[in-house]
């Protein structure tokens, strides 16, 4: 069993899934997060957003 999230950086939100892939390589969707943006998309201002929203959506699926 493999933990993967998917995060996407948009103009005004950035949002993250996270999903559990089985044994079996079936997807199961755990949860997810929504932050606002801020500063220009795919730079290091990005960080502490991306952080928040990790954060939100682990927390909200039960994983540390």
């Amino acid at each position: 069993m493999s933990i993967i999230v998917g995060i996407d950086i948009g103009n005004s939100t950035t949002e993250a899934a996270v999903a559990r892939v089985g044994d079996d390589g079936s997807p199961e969707f755990l949860s997810s997060g929504t932050t606002l943006t801020t500063g220009i998309k795919g730079t290091v201002e990005n960080i502490p957003g991306i952080v928040h929203v990790l954060e939100e959506a682990t927390e909200a699926a039960g994983i540390n």
